[in-house]
């Protein structure tokens, strides 16, 4: 669904390179997960999948058209993005938000039809929030509000959705719970998933592709089968791992550690924040 070939992006002439001579497939029907530590330029990595980055060298293709080629309105109907911190300061209700993911459907001068208010209520029951729908989402907690985010992006019907740190202040249930959602939906409805995880372990678990970026360089690309092992996350992250089968014998688990030789290990180099 995207061809990236040498991407490279900075933010001004004055700053390092953020992502420096990136190639990259991504699949459609597929679950990737971008991983790497703090600032190796995952977020500005999916702004610009998304579109809200131009690329200062090299290209995007997405569906067989140059991503600069689509207009902001028209891509939206195609991508979805839930932000790494969502927010919203006017007291809109859980419902109106949702309702958002529609706009691009929705002629100017129209409302809602009977088919965008099934496709509202589907979302925000599968992912928990209809007993919110009256509240203000000034009024909700970090969790909920993200819930919120990912049932607007849900609502938009998109052939394919970003996420950046989707899960970071949901809790375990939760986390699991908006991880099954999508995973189903690829699985179901052929929706293409590309996540920006902290986690590695809740990567293990849902994703089918891995994509590990350090210092906005690509690492390594593929099958989380073939890529989810100690080795390359003890390169990536600077520390020991080991991949084991996980509890529940279906799939499996990265342990790791500060290496023993040097318990102050900073880890691996950190490039700009992104």
């Amino acid at each position: 669904m995207w061809q990236i070939e040498d991407l490279w992006f900075r933010y001004n002439s004055d700053l390092p390179w953020t992502i420096r001579g990136l190639s990259l497939h991504i699949n459609s029907r597929t679950f990737t997960g971008i991983l790497g530590p703090n600032g190796c330029g995952k977020t500005t990595l999916l702004d610009l999948l998304a579109g809200l980055l131009k690329p200062s060298k090299g290209k995007i293709v997405f569906d067989s058209r140059q991503l600069e080629s689509f207009s902001a309105r028209e891509l939206s109907r195609y991508v979805a993005m839930v932000p790494q911190d969502f927010s919203i300061r006017f007291a809109f209700t859980v419902q109106q938000v949702v309702e958002m993911g529609r706009f691009p459907f929705i002629s100017r001068l129209g409302g809602p039809s009977r088919e965008d208010r099934k496709i509202i209520g589907q979302v925000m029951e599968e992912l928990g929030i209809t007993h919110l729908a009256s509240r203000p989402v000034t009024m909700l907690s970090g969790g909920e509000l993200q819930r919120v985010a990912v049932a607007r992006a849900l609502a938009q019907t998109p052939r394919a959705l970003i996420l950046d740190e989707a899960t970071s202040n949901l809790d375990i249930f939760h986390s699991l719970s908006i991880m099954s959602v999508l995973k189903r939906r690829m699985e179901e409805d052929g929706l293409t998933i590309v996540a920006a995880i902290h986690d590695v372990n809740l990567a293990a678990d849902f994703c089918t592709d891995t994509v590990f970026i350090s210092n906005g360089r690509l690492e390594a690309a593929g099958a989380k089968s073939e890529l989810m092992n100690g080795r390359i996350v003890s390169r990536v992250y600077g520390v020991n791992a080991e991949a084991c089968p996980d509890a529940f014998g279906d799939g499996i688990q990265i342990s790791f550690r500060l290496p023993k030789e040097d318990p102050a290990a900073k880890g691996p180099t950190e490039g700009i924040e992104g």
